[in-house]
């Protein structure tokens, strides 16, 4: 499922359902212009007891 950059907002609204996910991918990308919410991501998988695994790609800064 393509969510194009509302991961957060519709993982918190699923939160209480994510038990019954076996697997998710989720691209996460920060843009220094918008609020940084990598850390209410990070806390909803938590929160919902899904382990999860963090892959960094550097991007350059072209614009």
């Amino acid at each position: 499922m393509e969510t194009a950059g509302t991961e957060v907002d519709l993982l918190m609204l699923c939160g209480n359902e994510l038990n019954n996910v076996s697997n998710i991918f989720v691209e996460h990308r920060s843009h220094a212009d918008q609020p940084q919410r990598f850390n209410d991501l990070t806390s909803i998988l938590t929160e919902a007891g899904s382990p999860y695994q963090i892959h960094m790609q550097f991007a350059s800064n072209s614009r």
